[in-house]
């Protein structure tokens, strides 16, 4: 659902379980800080990187 934050583990190294968060805004896409050069982006689900990476959602605000 839109609004939703989405939990991802992008670096194993770290030895923790979040590493990146984003949040959903639909039609299977979510936005966030993909890196200092690329700056905020929106990225499909689907994408190969970010679906092998995701962790879980969760709804903060009902």
């Amino acid at each position: 659902k839109k609004g939703d934050l989405l939990f991802f583990l992008t670096d194993k190294s770290r030895n923790i379980p979040v590493t990146h968060v984003g949040i959903y805004i639909g039609d299977g896409n979510f936005i966030h800080a993909a890196s200092k050069r690329k700056g905020i982006i929106i990225t499909s689900l689907d994408d190969s990187k970010y679906s092998l990476l995701f962790v879980k959602a969760t709804r903060i605000i009902k």
